[in-house]
């Protein structure tokens, strides 16, 4: 009985963001940004989401999700920036367990290889993060919904430039759908 039954898998992952290990740091500049993406948002003139692209619209219950998101720096940043990224239905509300969001990722801009102070004007920037998935996820549709602070604790939020009614921006969605167990 060393190996842990299935119904416990979500208990062993870790709540913080999934590195991948390489031989050397890898380079988040690109040239160009790919064709046809949606909803990019300003920040307070500082930074842009010029967008984020999901690799899948749609994941089940217990998988994976790989979100690439694309920034672009349009002035000198003088601190690091963090990004909160909640999934949240269509009412606006985060699937809960015991009062406390389950699905949910929190990261620093550059993915601690190439933080945003070291961004230039006109840098063009693109981050990969993995999402798993909660089990206790129910199926349904959920939005994209995030936040960006300029500082690890949270207490300093940057406003996007667009109109949205409070402090997050919706970058997009997913469908979750129910996982069957064979």
């Amino acid at each position: 009985e060393s190996v842990p039954r299935p119904e416990y898998k979500d208990l062993l992952l870790k709540r913080k963001d999934l590195l991948l290990l390489t031989p050397e740091a890898p380079s988040l500049l690109i040239d160009e940004f790919p064709d046809g993406l949606e909803g990019g948002v300003d920040f307070e003139g500082s930074i842009r989401l010029a967008g984020l692209v999901p690799r899948s619209t749609s994941v089940h219950q217990g998988g994976s999700l790989w979100l690439d998101y694309y920034w672009e720096a349009l002035d000198n940043l003088d601190t690091d920036l963090y990004m909160k990224v909640f999934f949240v239905d269509s009412f606006g509300r985060p699937p809960l367990k015991q009062g406390y969001p389950v699905w949910f990722q929190n990261h620093e801009l550059g993915a601690r290889v190439f933080p945003t102070s070291q961004w230039a004007p006109g840098d063009k920037v693109r981050e990969s993060y993995l999402s798993i998935v909660p089990r206790q996820v129910p199926p349904g549709i959920y939005h994209l919904l995030a936040q960006l602070y300029e500082s690890a604790d949270q207490t300093q939020i940057l406003r996007p430039s667009r109109e949205t009614g409070d402090q997050s921006v919706v970058l997009g969605q997913v469908t979750v759908t129910k996982r069957t167990w064979r």
